[in-house]
């Protein structure tokens, strides 16, 4: 599986904005979600994560959580009721895709539009497998 390690250099202003989660790894915080997308701002000297999904039952889902920058690309990052997280930006060209890994084993592709054509989907999954994570495991939102 892929190393949590930031592997860019980073921009954080460029990050902040809105994203959508174009698919992850299997997680117990997802289960069931669809339309999952992410606002980040910088308030306080800290990250803030606004998580939206969607339940099969209809209803939605917001959570809040908080994350101080402890270098490179890689947060701490703290939900209510979860345990503390590292999150890593391994890439990015903040316009279109971010590749992100949490502690655990957590995999996250995202994208500043809610889908992706078959073309960028094929590009996604090889990058995936050049950042050394198996795309087998991926669960696509769309």
């Amino acid at each position: 599986m892929g190393s949590s390690t930031s592997r860019v250099r980073f921009d954080l202003p460029r990050y902040l904005g809105h994203w959508y989660e174009a698919a992850r790894y299997p997680n117990s915080f997802e289960i069931g979600c669809k339309e999952v997308s992410a606002d980040y701002s910088w308030t306080s000297n800290q990250i803030m994560m606004v998580n939206r999904c969607l339940y099969p039952s209809g209803r939605r889902m917001e959570m809040t959580g908080y994350g101080s920058l402890i270098g490179g690309s890689t947060f701490k990052v703290i939900f209510p009721g979860l345990a503390p997280l590292d999150y890593a930006v391994l890439s990015t060209d903040y316009d279109n895709f971010a590749f992100v890994a949490g502690s655990g084993g957590q995999f996250w592709i995202l994208s500043r539009r809610p889908t992706l054509t078959r073309d960028e989907q094929a590009d996604v999954i090889e990058r995936t497998r050049l950042l050394g994570y198996s795309p087998d495991h991926l669960i696509w939102n769309q």
